[in-house]
């Protein structure tokens, strides 16, 4: 029975320690570009781009607080 309902301790089963950290790793680096990319938009005063950036922040943690629950499946999963 393989029926793992976490994405995170779906890709450690899948590929091990190393999958999992570069898996996080890779919602961390999301994370803090954006941050940046946010930081020096509120500096510039562009407004418009700045809620682009934050709302594809929110997406990101969306998708970071749902891997808790919900493993992709089947078409989202890139091979």
């Amino acid at each position: 029975m393989v029926d793992i309902t976490c994405q995170y301790v779906g890709e450690g089963v899948k590929g091990g320690l190393l999958t999992v950290l570069v898996f996080i790793g890779i919602i961390v680096l999301r994370f803090r570009q954006l941050g940046r990319r946010l930081r020096i938009l509120y500096l510039e005063n562009d407004k418009s781009e700045a809620m682009a950036v934050w709302a594809t922040g929110v997406g990101v943690f969306a998708h970071a607080l749902s891997f808790l629950s919900v493993s992709y499946f089947d078409q989202i999963v890139i091979i």
